[in-house]
C-alpha cells in the first residue's frame, strides 16, 4: 500500500490524489466493531422496515427483518454498504446461509451515495422470479443484463458465492458453479455491499476481497514452520499441524498441553504468507487466533502468542489467550508480521482424571491481511531563488518515499516521471527551465528499494 501527496510548484499547496485501489480485506464478524465499516440504506417506503443487521453471537453478520418493496425486476430492500473502501479490479468471496426463500444479493461498482440503486448487483430468489439475476442501475432502477432461472441457492446450509470483476468482465459463481461470465459494458469501479429483501434469516461471513486477481492472498495461515506437538495424558488423535492451517473448516490441532515431564510445553510456529498476506496493524485488533476447546466440547485452553517477520525471530509477546481470542499488532514493535508462534500453556492435559490434550487451533484470522494503513505525509514545498524544495514529515511503517514529477498542462491525466528514489525525507532540485507548471509528488512505500 502507498500513500501518495501531491503538490504543485505554482500553487505551492498541497492536495489529495483520489484513488479507488483498495488493499485486501477481510472480515469474519467476530468482533461488533467490523459494523462500524459499513453504512444501511432501506428502500424508502419499504414495507416490514427498518432493516435489522447486526452480528450474532456466532460471529455471522445477519438481517433478519421482513423489508421489501417494488416488483421484479426493481426490487427494493435493504443495502448495508462498505463505504469505507472501494475497488476496480478484484475478486470476492463470502460464505452466505440464508434460512428464507426471498431475495439476496451482493452489490458491486456502487455509488456511495446510494440514493435509490447504484452499480451492479447479483441476486438469488427462491420464490417469485426463482433463479439468479445479473442487474445493473439504469436511472436510479435496476435493470436485468443476464439471468440463469434454473439455478438459485439452497436454503439452511452454507454456500460460497464468488465474484471476480476484470476490466469489464464478471465471473460469478455459487458454491463452485459458474452462473455468470459476462461484460459490462460502462463499469466504473466502486463499493461493494450486501442486499436482501423480503429475507426473515439470513447470515454472512468470511467476506474477503482482494484487488490481486493472479495471487492466492488470503487471510488464513499458509504453512508450518515447524511444531512440537505432544500427546496429553490422554493420547492426542489431533495431532496434524495442518489442521491450524488455512479457513476454519472444523479440522483442527491439539497442541499437547504443557506439564513438568514436558518443560518446554508445545509449540507451534505458523506461516501466514508472503507480501499481502501478512498481519498488518490495522483498526482495533488485527487478528484472531480460534481457539475451539469449548466449541468442540472440552474446555478453553489458555496460550501465549508472539509475532515475527521471521522464522527465526526475533518474536514480539502479544499476549495470552484462551478460546476464541483476539490480539493487536500496536506496541508490538512490528508493522505487519508474517510468522505467529503459539505456546501452549494448558495444565490440565498434566491432570490424570482429564480428557484434554491441550490447546485446540483451529485457524489464524487477519483481518487486515497485506494492508499497511499510512497516514498521509504532510509535504510543504518551498521555491528559493531556482531551486525547488520540497520536505515532509517521516512516517512509520514504511521502507523508503519516492519523489515525481509531471507537467501542470497535460489535458487528461499525468506523465509521472521518476526524480528520486530514498529512505529519507527532503527533496531538492533546479527548477526545470521550462517553468509553465509543474507538479510533484511524494509516495511513501512499504516494499523494499530496488
Amino acid at each position: 500500500m502507498t500513500r501518495i501527496l501531491i503538490a504543485s510548484i505554482l500553487l505551492c499547496t498541497g492536495q489529495a490524489l483520489a484513488q479507488c485501489d483498495s488493499g485486501n480485506f477481510f472480515h469474519s464478524y467476530q468482533i461488533e466493531e467490523q459494523l462500524d465499516a459499513y453504512s444501511v440504506y432501506d428502500t424508502p417506503g419499504a414495507t416490514s422496515g427498518p432493516s435489522n443487521w447486526f452480528i450474532n453471537v456466532n460471529g455471522r453478520l445477519r438481517e433478519t427483518s421482513n423489508i421489501y418493496h417494488g416488483i421484479y425486476p426493481d426490487w427494493g430492500g435493504s443495502s448495508l454498504l462498505l463505504e469505507t473502501d472501494c475497488w476496480q479490479d478484484f475478486e470476492l468471496s463470502v460464505v452466505v446461509n440464508p434460512n428464507d426463500n426471498d431475495q439476496w444479493g451482493i452489490l458491486f461498482g456502487a455509488d456511495s451515495t446510494f440514493d435509490v440503486a447504484s452499480g451492479y448487483r447479483v441476486i438469488f430468489s427462491n420464490d417469485l422470479h426463482q433463479g439468479a439475476f445479473l442487474q445493473a442501475a439504469e436511472d436510479t432502477a435496476w435493470t436485468t443484463v443476464d439471468s440463469v432461472t434454473t439455478h438459485s441457492y439452497s436454503q439452511g446450509i452454507d454456500q460460497e458465492l464468488l465474484l471476480r470483476v476484470e476490466g469489464q468482465n464478471v465471473l460469478i459463481s455459487l458454491d463452485e458453479s459458474v452462473l455468470f461470465d459476462a461484460e459490462l459494458a460502462g463499469y466504473a469501479p466502486g463499493h461493494i455491499g450486501y442486499w436482501v429483501r423480503a429475507m426473515n434469516s439470513i447470515s454472512f461471513d468470511n467476506l474477503f476481497v482482494t484487488p490481486s486477481l493472479d495471487s492466492n492472498a488470503d487471510a488464513f495461515a499458509d504453512s508450518v514452520v515447524s511444531a512440537n506437538i505432544n500427546q496429553g495424558n490422554v493420547g492426542n488423535i489431533q495431532d496434524d499441524p495442518l489442521a491450524a492451517l488455512g479457513a476454519p473448516d472444523g479440522w483442527y490441532l491439539s497442541m499437547g498441553g504443557y506439564c513438568s515431564a514436558n518443560p518446554d510445553s508445545s509449540t507451534l510456529i505458523l506461516d501466514m504468507g508472503p507480501d499481502q498476506e501478512s498481519i498488518t496493524d490495522g483498526p482495533g485488533v488485527d487478528f484472531e487466533v480460534l481457539e475451539i476447546g469449548s466449541v468442540s466440547g472440552g474446555v478453553d485452553e489458555p496460550f501465549e502468542v508472539y509475532v515475527a517477520q521471521s522464522p527465526g525471530g526475533p518474536w514480539a509477546y502479544l499476549g495470552t489467550g484462551s478460546g476464541d481470542s483476539f490480539f493487536d499488532l500496536a506496541g508490538s514493535g512490528f508493522c505487519e508480521a508474517r510468522y505467529v508462534r503459539l505456546v501452549d500453556l494448558s495444565t490440565a492435559t498434566c491432570n490424570t482424571a482429564s480428557q484434554v490434550p491441550g490447546s485446540d487451533i483451529e485457524a489464524l484470522i487477519a483481518f487486515y491481511p497485506g494492508l499497511i494503513e499510512i497516514p498521509d505525509p504532510v509535504l510543504e514545498i518551498t521555491i528559493v531563488d531556482d531551486m525547488v524544495q520540497l520536505d515532509w514529515n517521516e512516517l512509520d511503517c514504511v521502507t523508503g518515499y519516492r519523489v515525481e514529477r509531471a507537467a501542470a498542462t497535460e489535458a487528461v491525466g499525468y506523465a509521472w516521471a521518476t526524480m528520486s528514489e530514498q529512505v529519507d525525507t527532503g527533496y531538492s532540485e533546479v527548477l526545470p527551465a521550462d517553468r509553465s507548471g509543474y507538479i510533484y509528488r511524494v509516495i511513501a512505500l512499504t516494499e523494499a528499494l530496488p
